[in-house]
């Protein structure tokens, strides 16, 4: 099946998800369309995201560098007001956490319509990874800080990265009270407020990680279009090639693979062994698993003149 949504759409789709059987695509403009069946309905623009989380229940939270928090449900937006830009958001199973332009980090629980500031950073957060009830906060400077709130109290924590250089990307790990942190001469594993392993073979600057799902190991892509399987240890990286192509993005699918798009606008499915199938091409931008399907996957492929296509498809495996 493919659903076509030219015209609709200028820029180049970022984030897209599956809401209550609907598709729902954003771009990097803060355009952004819902998709159900055939049925395209154009949404009311955000303007540029800093952050986006989807809560599980139908619902998106979209930070978008103005004093509000936008909350998506059954195609139409709320606004929450802020007292600061948020540039970075994380789901807890407390409530939704929001770290703001001036270092804060406020807590949106329950029903309430008023975030809590509780903590506050020495400078702004880009990005934030829940972490074992707690939290690790990714700073403008590079910094990484950890803290156990708002699982329980507790303030913001430093880590020590020196080992692979300047932090700018940090990702959800191999397992409960894990992390990857990205820095310019590796990657390291997280755990504990330590870095307990690194790898400094991984290309220039890891960009990206996507998780096997119960298998032990990852996808790791980096900025030159590089790609590695690893695992907790980090221990002997095995090179992954797709295609002509190098990789784009990448995300954990529903039955302990990955599927990965590269710069040729080639969708693949990899296999935590490394082997690797290709779905379909054509421009593809951005893909995430079928939701309630084994092998399933829905890539959104985007051209500027054609804007924006969506195709769905079972994987097939040999």
């Amino acid at each position: 099946m493919s659903v076509d949504a030219a015209g609709l759409v200028r820029s180049v789709p970022v984030a897209a998800f599956s809401l209550r059987g609907a598709l729902v695509i954003g771009t990097d403009g803060g355009e952004w369309l819902s998709i159900a069946g055939d049925r395209i309905v154009p949404l009311a623009d955000t303007g540029p995201i800093s952050d986006v989380v989807d809560h599980g229940d139908g619902t998106l939270s979209v930070a978008c560098w103005t004093p509000v928090l936008k909350q998506l449900r059954d195609n139409a937006w709320t606004d929450l007001a802020l007292s600061a830009p948020a540039t970075a958001l994380a789901l807890t199973p407390r409530g939704l956490v929001l770290a703001d332009t001036g270092g804060g980090l406020s807590l949106l629980a329950g029903s309430s319509r008023v975030p809590v500031q509780e903590l506050t950073s020495p400078e702004a957060i880009v990005a934030l990874v829940p972490l074992d009830g707690g939290l690790v906060a990714l700073g403008a400077s590079g910094s990484v800080e950890v803290t156990s709130w708002p699982g329980s109290e507790g303030g913001l924590t430093p880590v020590h990265t020196g080992s692979i250089g300047r932090a700018h990307a940090i990702f959800a790990g191999l397992r409960r009270g894990t992390a990857f942190v990205a820095g310019a001469r590796g990657l390291g594993v997280l755990e504990r407020q330590r870095l307990t392993a690194v790898s400094i073979d991984l290309g220039d600057r890891v960009s990206g990680v996507a998780v096997f799902a119960d298998k032990g190991r990852a996808f790791v892509y980096a900025d030159d279009g590089s790609a590695w399987i690893v695992d907790e240890g980090l221990v002997r990286p095995s090179r992954v090639r797709l295609g002509a192509g190098k990789v784009a993005g990448a995300v954990s699918g529903s039955d302990g693979t990955v599927l990965a798009w590269t710069t040729d606008g080639a969708l693949h499915v990899v296999g935590y062994d490394g082997a690797s199938w290709q779905v379909t091409d054509g421009g593809v931008v951005l893909a995430l698993p079928e939701p309630n399907q084994i092998r399933g996957s829905i890539a959104i492929h985007w051209s500027a003149s054609r804007g924006i296509h969506v195709t769905r498809g079972h994987v097939a495996w040999n």
